[in-house]
C-alpha cells in the first residue's frame, strides 16, 4: 500500500492504512527528558537567545601528556558494513549495526525541506520548534521558538544554542502530517516485510490521531524524532527495547555502541520512566572506571556519523551520543508490525526484553498475545 515517487511534488499517500497509531509504546521514553527539569528551567530563565546556559556548558576534558583521557577509552569500531535496506537478519537474527545508505530517503528529506541546516531555515524558517524547560508539580514549562531563529543560532560559532529537546523533536512531526507520512514512508521502504504497517499514517483516521497526540503533548506517539544540537551537547548512555535508525544529515555525531552482551558492565537502571522500554545509565558523561568498575571491561563500537549515513542500533544496544559541532538528524523507532494490534488490546503492554521480537503472536486464527 505504500506508494513512492521520484518528484518532490510527487510523494503519494498511502492507498489504504491498517490501523491508529497509539501511545504507550514510547510515551514512557519521553518522561526520561523531564528528568533533567532543573537544568532546561535555568536554560529558560535566559532563553530570550535560545542560548545555553552557562551551567550546561560541557566541562573541558583532563588532558595526560598531551593526550585526552576521555577519548583514551574509546575502542575504535572499525568500518561498519554498509547495505541499502535490512532485513530479518540485522533486525532479529544476528542484530548488529550497520550503516544504510538510501538515496530514496535522502531525496524524500530533501523535498522535506531536511537536507540540512540551511535548508530546514529555508523551507521552515517561519514555524516554530517547541522547547520544554522543565518540570515543577506538574507544570511543564514549554516555549515556541522559530526555525530560522535556532539554526541562525547553532551556526554562529561565537554562541552556543541550547539542544532542541526530544519532546520538539517529536512534536515537529506530529504536527505535520504529510511531512510525517512521506518521511515515514521512505523509512519503511527500508524495512523488512513484518516491520513497516505502524509507518503507514496516511489514513484520515491516522492524521486525526497525530493532531490529538499533539494537541495533548501525547508526543510518545511519533515514531519520528528531529535531533538538533550545538558541539558539546550529549544524550547519556542509555539503551530502548526496540530498534533505531539515526539518519545523520548535517554536522558530526559520535555514537557509542555497546552489544546487549555488555548490559552487565552498564550500571543501567529500569526506572519507572521506562516502563519496561528500555534502561538509562547512572553514569553521566564518559564512564569513570574509579566510581563504576565493571565500565573498565565494556569495549564499546565507536561511529563518527557522516552526513547522509543511517546508522542501525540494534535492539538491546546500549548508546550514547555526542554532539562534535552543530548537527540535525532523524531518527525513526522500529516495531513488528503486530505491536499496534497489541497495544490497540493491552495499552499498558510492554516487552520487557528484545526477545519478545523474535516470536509472531498472530496466526489463521488469531493473535496470542505475549504477557508483561
Amino acid at each position: 500500500s505504500l506508494v513512492f515517487s521520484e518528484s518532490c511534488h510527487e510523494l503519494d499517500h498511502p492507498r489504504e492504512s491498517h490501523g491508529v497509531r497509539r501511545s504507550g509504546a514510547f510515551m514512557a521514553l519521553i518522561s526520561t527528558m523531564r528528568l533533567a527539569a532543573c537544568a532546561w528551567i535555568v536554560a529558560f530563565q535566559s532563553f530570550s537567545g535560545v542560548a545555553a546556559p552557562a551551567s550546561a556548558q560541557p566541562e573541558a576534558h583532563e588532558e595526560v601528556g598531551g593526550q585526552d583521557v576521555h577519548r583514551q577509552q574509546l575502542i575504535p569500531s572499525g568500518p561498519l558494513r554498509s547495505v541499502e535496506r535490512l532485513t530479518r537478519t540485522e533486525l532479529l537474527e544476528a542484530p548488529q549495526p550497520v550503516l544504510v545508505h538510501s538515496a530514496q530517503l535522502l531525496k524524500t528529506l530533501e523535498c522535506a525541506g531536511l537536507k540540512n541546516l540551511d535548508d530546514f531555515a529555508k523551507h521552515h524558517g517561519d514555524e516554530e520548534l517547541l522547547f520544554v524547560a522543565g518540570e515543577t508539580g506538574s507544570f511543564l514549562f514549554q516555549r515556541r521558538v522559530k526555525v530560522k531563529r535556532y539554526v541562525q543560532r547553532l551556526l554562529d560559532d561565537g554562541r552556543r544554542a541550547s539542544q532542541l529537546p526530544e519532546e520538539g523533536g517529536r512534536e515537529f512531526f506530529l504536527a505535520r502530517h504529510q511531512l510525517y507520512s512521506n518521511v515515514a514512508q521512505a523509512y519503511a521502504r527500508l524495512l523488512p516485510v513484518g516491520f513497516r504497517e505502524m509507518l503507514d499514517v496516511g489514513s484520515r483516521e491516522s492524521q486525526k490521531e497525530l493532531t490529538r497526540a499533539a494537541e495533548q503533548s501525547d508526543f510518545g506517539v511519533s515514531d519520528l524524532t528531529l535531533w538538533a544540537g550545538d558541539k558539546g551537547h550529549s544524550f547519556e548512555l542509555q539503551d530502548y527495547i526496540t530498534a533505531i535508525l539515526l539518519t545523520h544529515l548535517q554536522g558530526t555525531k559520535r555514537v557509542w555502541l555497546y552489544p546487549a552482551t555488555q548490559r552487565g558492565l552498564l550500571y543501567l537502571n529500569q526506572t519507572g520512566a521506562y516502563e519496561g522500554w528500555g534502561a538509562r545509565s547512572r553514569m553521566v558523561g564518559s564512564p569513570d572506571s574509579s566510581r563504576f568498575p565493571l565500565s573498565a571491561e565494556a569495549s564499546p563500537l565507536v561511529v563518527d556519523l557522516q552526513e547522509g549515513e543511517s546508522l542501525l542500533i540494534p535492539c538491546g544496544w546500549a548508546h550514547r551520543v555526542e554532539y562534535l559541532g552543530p548537527a540535525l538528524s532523524i531518527s525513526c523507532a522500529v516495531h513488528p508490525d503486530w505491536l499496534d494490534l497489541l497495544l490497540n488490546d493491552k495499552p499498558m503492554w510492554y516487552p520487557n526484553g528484545c526477545a519478545m521480537w523474535f516470536r509472531e503472536p498472530c496466526g489463521p486464527e488469531g493473535c496470542d498475545w505475549p504477557e508483561l
